[in-house]
């Protein structure tokens, strides 16, 4: 990761509350583990706002976790001012999620290009770092600002 992005990264993540507090994004708490080459982990918070009439993690809660930590590694890898809308995303649940605790989420940039970037992401709960729970890939296309 380049000193400049992961400037930028740091930035998305601490000023999320400052732009949209109250947002999904924001009440995910997201925190940057590391960051090594083209690989970024995260941990998140998840809690019983998320879950679904059986108790435990929603898909759509999942998928929206999935998206915000590839969104922000989008975000600061993105090729100039704009902004990447998810244009694709695919995902397979492995495992059940309580709605509860904490959430690891490993990102991978698998190819970023001047307008596309394709990403793959994994989902692991705090207290099982092994157990995949839930695979993710996506395609952010980079819109430039106007």
């Amino acid at each position: 990761m380049s000193g400049e992005s992961e400037l930028r990264l740091q930035e998305a993540l601490t000023g999320l509350h400052a732009v949209a507090p109250d947002t999904i994004g924001d009440r995910f708490h997201f925190s940057l583990e590391s960051a090594e080459g083209n690989t970024y982990s995260f941990r998140c918070a998840v809690g019983p706002w998320m879950a679904n009439a059986a108790g435990t993690l929603h898909g759509g809660m999942a998928a929206a976790v999935v998206d915000q930590a590839m969104g922000f590694v989008v975000y600061a890898i993105q090729p100039g001012r704009g902004f990447s809308p998810t244009v694709e995303m695919h995902l397979s649940f492995h495992r059940l999620l309580r709605a509860e605790g904490e959430l690891l989420v490993k990102v991978e940039v698998l190819t970023a290009g001047k307008t596309l970037m394709h990403l793959r992401a994994e989902v692991f709960t705090a207290e099982a770092p092994g157990k995949l729970c839930v695979s993710a890939t996506a395609v952010y296309a980079f819109v430039p600002a106007r």
